[in-house]
């Protein structure tokens, strides 16, 4: 009997320890206050993929508005005034001849660092953070047939990252 406990708290133990962590800490999350935005897409191949061509300025500025969007309201009444840098590493947006051969999800990847806004220290990060856009596209004719039009593709994959950035940036 006192095997299986030993065995059951190891077990708990273990799962505990798989359990998501939040993406910066709640108590420091609760203290910045996003003013400014910066998005840096240097280096990435800008054709993302489904016959959309953005360049590096044109993905940035786009994710970079959305952000704004979603967080500087967000964090408007904290005390710390903060920078939000963004270095973006990958765009991928799943196209119909990927959902049909093995499907998958539309994402975007980056560097995430929060910088004191007065002396420039760094409060967080950097640290990686992905988001998927629309959902997962299931594999077959199914996910083929389903998959939104290029635009609408890109634009709600960049949605969902900044909808994601602001979630994470809460300490939730």
């Amino acid at each position: 009997m006192g095997r299986a406990a030993l065995m059951i708290v190891a077990f708990v133990t273990l799962l505990g320890a798989c359990a998501p962590q939040p993406f910066i800490d709640r108590p420091l999350a609760q203290t910045i206050k996003v003013e400014e935005v910066s998005v840096e897409a240097a280096g990435i191949d800008t054709e993302i993929g489904r016959d959309i061509v953005k360049t590096e300025a044109q993905l940035e500025e786009d994710i970079r508005k959305a952000v704004e969007n979603q967080v500087i309201y967000s964090t408007r009444e904290r005390e710390r005034p903060a920078n939000l840098e963004i270095r973006v590493a990958d765009v991928v947006l799943v196209s119909p001849g990927r959902s049909f051969l093995i499907g998958g999800n539309s994402y975007i990847q980056a560097n995430i660092t929060v910088k004191d806004r007065e002396t420039g220290a760094v409060i967080f990060g950097p640290k990686l953070f992905a988001q998927m856009g629309r959902g997962y596209a299931p594999g077959g004719i199914i996910g083929a047939a389903t998959r939104p039009d290029p635009a609408q593709d890109y634009l709600s994959t960049v949605a969902a990252f900044a909808a994601g950035l602001q979630l994470a940036l809460s300490g939730n």
